[in-house]
């Protein structure tokens, strides 16, 4: 089973911890998920 993860600002600010979290998306361990809200 697939988890969707909602990302919050304070996980897509650090650049570091940005990259790691999206990698381990990419790798199909979870399904990352963010709003337009959170992004600006």
């Amino acid at each position: 089973m697939k988890y969707t993860v909602v990302f919050d600002a304070c996980v897509l600010y650090p650049a570091p911890l940005r990259d790691l979290l999206l990698r381990l998306s990419i790798t199909g361990l979870f399904s990352a998920k963010w709003t337009d809200m959170i992004h600006e």
